[in-house]
């Protein structure tokens, strides 16, 4: 027999977040007493596990930060004839893109076409 749970969604958020924090409680007590216990074996683990965890860490914040960047550069629209950028708010399909060249080349400004376009 299957059991519903009743609680809402905030009691579970909380509920996950108490044992979240219960567990990483346990674990750091643990690295305490391990640290007390062998203090040499810690000063060699942390010496080879603290430069990982670095590279580790700054891999990731270099990963979001190309990430951003590529997003921005996706989304905007430079017209070189009014010097102006444009954001759009939607990456433009291959087909808007063929529609905007054309019709850029026939003198309307950017900002015109991706408005009627609504894409600004």
């Amino acid at each position: 027999m299957e059991t519903v749970d009743n609680r809402t969604f905030k009691q579970k958020v909380k509920d996950f977040g108490v044992k979240a924090q219960d567990k990483a409680e346990k674990a750091w007590n643990g690295v305490k007493e391990f640290c007390e216990d062998h203090p040499f074996e810690a000063i060699g683990l942390a010496s080879v596990a603290i430069p990982g965890i670095l590279r580790l860490g700054n891999s990731i914040v270099r990963g979001s930060i190309e990430k951003r960047e590529d997003k921005r550069r996706e989304l905007d629209e430079y017209d070189p004839r009014t010097g102006e950028h444009w954001f759009l708010r939607s990456k433009l399909s291959t087909n808007q893109k063929l529609e905007l060249e054309r019709r850029y080349r026939n003198g309307e400004p950017k900002g015109e076409i991706l408005r009627s376009m609504r894409k600004l």
